[in-house]
């Protein structure tokens, strides 16, 4: 059986200095990437689920709650195997808590390296990109504790 996860671009809906400030840097209409898990159709919990490095820390929410809060810009579904789904979900289980790379994100607002945080800070784009490339065998060679939301969206485009 094949199962959906989509990686989606969003910006809140209200005025955030973090979000103005990213978007400048990344000279973009969004500020931020998130990984949906689709719900399957017969499944008790029947609602998708957003995983994000966000507010402090990797957290998840329900897709209908985060809409509420954002404006969602770009989605890139991506089919994969329910094994490779289940995967992906359990690894996200176990992120859920780790802190924000507040220093990465400055590292990429400013084009600088600022050491690396060996998987346990994350920001937003990393999280995606562990995800591309450990789990979905995308080819990104740069290191993800700087890898930018357009890199992401660059690699997504060209599947």
């Amino acid at each position: 059986m094949k199962r959906t996860i989509i990686i989606g671009f969003s910006t809140p809906k209200k005025f955030k200095f973090a979000s103005a400030l990213i978007r400048c840097f990344e000279n973009s209409k969004y500020s931020h990437i998130y990984i949906r898990m689709k719900a399957a159709p017969n499944s008790k919990l029947n609602f998708d689920k957003v995983f994000q490095a966000s507010h402090g820390d990797v957290n998840a929410v329900a897709f209908d709650v985060f809409k509420e809060g954002n404006h969602i810009l770009h989605e890139y579904e991506l089919e994969i195997t329910s094994e490779k789904y289940f995967e992906i979900a359990k690894w996200l289980w176990f992120q859920l808590g780790k802190p924000y790379g507040f220093l990465q994100l400055l590292g990429i607002g400013f084009k600088i390296k600022l050491g690396n945080n060996k998987g346990d800070k994350f920001i937003c784009s990393e999280l995606a990109g562990m995800v591309l490339k450990e789990y979905l065998n995308f080819d990104i060679s740069e290191s993800l504790d700087y890898i930018g939301l357009n890199d992401i969206k660059k690699l997504l485009e060209s599947r």
